[in-house]
């Protein structure tokens, strides 16, 4: 018989909840995002470590919308490095 796995403290999770500590980070992260716009807030929670379909799921959008805000984020650098230069 195999060994049971333990599980870390606060770590208790039914099969159709999460995990405590996971229940809490999502709820801080509503907390932080709550007033900006749904493009500022998947990139801040994008740069604080949730993944895409995280934030999907926190924001009511689809993960796709997560990876377009990421795309044109990196893109606007860009062309306001260009306009710069060429001014």
């Amino acid at each position: 018989m195999a060994p049971r796995k333990r599980r870390e403290p606060g770590a208790e999770a039914t099969e159709n909840s999460l995990p405590v500590a996971d229940k809490i980070a999502r709820l801080l992260a509503l907390m932080v995002v709550r007033d900006m716009e749904t493009k500022q807030a998947a990139l801040k929670l994008d740069s604080v470590g949730f993944s895409a379909h995280d934030i999907s799921l926190l924001l009511g959008v689809n993960s796709n919308y997560v990876h377009k805000a990421k795309h044109e984020e990196k893109g606007g650098a860009k062309k306001k490095r260009a306009k710069k230069a060429a001014s």
